[in-house]
Parts: structure tokens; C-alpha cells; sequence
């Protein structure tokens, strides 16, 4: 297991703690940097790209729909759901109003869904030769 997996793991875990603790806001602050680490991780092991190169959302997002959505080797929504999820960490982290509990779930389930997903594209045995940037 990679560094950023197991960063990407202990998030989503940290992320159901914090939701069953009623802290919505930390909550979907977990599961945003638990997928973004989890991409970020699929950007560096599947599609052979440097981890110097992939720090920030915007290029995690531009990069992941390049190699993944649009290749259709990750669902379509799951694109959408990476930005969504970093325009409400954003709101949990900087503006005055909390984010609800039933986003909170939301968010994390999504997390959880959009983690399955990319350790099942790890899993097929030909998930790294099909490199494209």
C-alpha cells in the first residue's frame, strides 16, 4: 500500500469518526482530502505521473479527468463529485455557516464510493498499462 493510500484511508476513517462525533464541517474536510489523496495516488501508481507535479485541486481535478473520467476508466460523476467535494471543504473550512449532517453523510459516502471505486481500477490486472495523461 502507498503512503497516499493509506493517508487517503486514514481520512475516510477520521471522516466517519468526526460524522458519528456530529462535526459535519470536520467531516467533509476529511473525505475531500481523502479522495484527493486517493487520486492523487491513482495519478502517480496508474498513470505514471510525478507526485511533484500533482499538488494542487485544480491540477488533481484536470488530470484525473484526463486519465480516468474521460478514458472511462472512472465513472463520469465521479469527476463532478471531486470538485463538489472540494467547494464544500472549502465551506466547512472558511465560511461562517457549517455544513448540514445530511451533506456531511453525503459526502462522506461519496468518498467512500469514489476510494472503492479507484482500488477496484488498481485491482484489474491491466489497470497500469493503459497510461494516459
Amino acid at each position: 500500500m502507498t503512503d497516499l493510500r493509506a493517508k487517503s484511508e486514514e481520512a475516510l476513517a477520521a471522516a466517519r469518526l468526526l460524522l458519528d462525533a456530529g462535526d459535519a464541517d470536520g467531516a467533509v474536510n476529511r473525505a475531500y482530502f481523502a479522495v484527493f489523496n486517493a487520486v492523487r495516488d491513482l495519478l502517480s501508481t496508474e498513470a505514471g505521473l510525478d507526485l511533484a507535479a500533482i499538488k494542487t485541486h485544480r491540477t488533481v481535478s484536470r488530470l484525473f479527468s484526463e486519465a480516468f473520467v474521460k478514458t472511462g476508466r472512472m465513472p463520469s460523476h465521479h469527476g463532478r463529485e471531486l470538485h463538489r467535494l472540494f467547494e464544500a471543504r472549502a465551506m466547512a473550512d472558511y465560511d461562517l455557516a457549517s455544513v448540514g449532517l445530511d451533506e456531511a453523510r453525503r459526502d462522506v459516502a461519496m468518498a467512500a464510493e469514489i476510494i472503492e471505486a479507484a482500488a477496484a481500477l488498481r485491482m484489474r490486472p491491466d489497470a497500469s498499462s493503459e497510461h494516459t495523461p
